[in-house]
């Protein structure tokens, strides 16, 4: 099904920064997120697809938020924004309950001032010296750099909320997908569509950057693949990754190339209808 939502006038112009100098910004919000997910795992009712220990994104806010902690005496969710790397404690109606900047902080220092909150909302905050249920591959700031907010960072919220955008756009016409959810292992920002009886699928996203490729890209993956099928060509672009994961890619620098905003946001919701089309086709039966 097409997808092509009038998306332009709130699409956020990239290309401030070359797509592949967002590495230590991506670092230091991934790391900044953690201890987010150690009081989510213990406070936001569980579910069997984990995502009670995703994040969504707040266009009005410009932050990533946790699901609702009611467990306490006043409902409230946590939130990162990215731009300014600042923590957020948010009530219902998005109103602000408290914050603080992890400028010139260290991960400890982060935790100390969650454990504030929890404790204001007459909350364990044990739950905080419990490690997070699955691997992250460690990086400086995990191991007690301290935070320094700076101007990428603003490009890689831009990132985020461009992507939250469309995702969400599509979402919207797929039957059964998810609406975005940014997932904080890997930290990426994807909706998935089950198809048939839920043996096969789609996952649309973006990567902040990893091992795969050291800028943002948006992909497109099936699940799972036809070994015996060529891949189909995409016409707007992009390529398609096969080694380890095999999904179709749209890399940062691709987008930047496109000019103003209205260019960016037209090339992008084109490229994700088609690779989802290619996607699709390429899904064993």
């Amino acid at each position: 099904m097409a997808y092509g939502p009038q998306v332009s006038l709130e699409w956020q112009r990239l290309g401030a920064f070359p797509a592949t100098a967002l590495r230590r910004a991506r670092l230091q919000a991934h790391a900044a997120l953690q201890p987010l997910v150690q009081v989510t795992r213990g406070y936001v009712p569980s579910r069997a697809d984990d995502s009670h220990n995703s994040f969504s994104w707040s266009p009005r806010l410009n932050a990533l938020l946790s699901g609702e902690i009611a467990a306490g005496t006043l409902p409230f969710r946590l939130g990162l924004r990215l731009a300014t790397l600042t923590l957020l404690a948010v009530g219902r109606d998005s109103l602000e309950l408290g914050s603080s900047s992890l400028h010139g902080k260290t991960l400890p220092q982060e935790r100390t001032w969650l454990s504030f909150r929890l404790a204001e909302a007459g909350l364990d905050w044990a739950v905080l010296e419990k490690p997070v249920h699955y691997g992250v591959a460690t990086n400086e700031f995990l191991e007690g750099l301290p935070f320094e907010v700076t101007e990428e960072l603003s490009e890689l919220a831009r990132y985020y909320g461009n992507t939250a955008l469309v995702l969400n756009g599509l979402a919207d016409v797929l039957p059964g997908a998810s609406p975005a959810r940014c997932w904080p292992r890997d930290f990426d920002i994807a909706t998935l569509q089950p198809l048939g009886n839920g043996q096969r699928s789609l996952r649309a996203g973006l990567s902040p950057g990893d091992a795969s490729y050291n800028q943002p890209y948006f992909y497109v993956i099936p699940s799972p693949v036809n070994p015996s099928m060529a891949l189909p060509v995409i016409k707007s672009g992009g390529q398609w990754h096969t080694e380890n994961w095999t999904g179709a890619v749209l890399t940062g620098e691709d987008i930047v190339r496109q000019g103003d905003a209205g260019e960016q946001a037209a090339f992008v919701t084109t490229w994700l209808n088609e690779a989802m089309e290619a996607a699709r086709m390429a899904i064993a039966k």
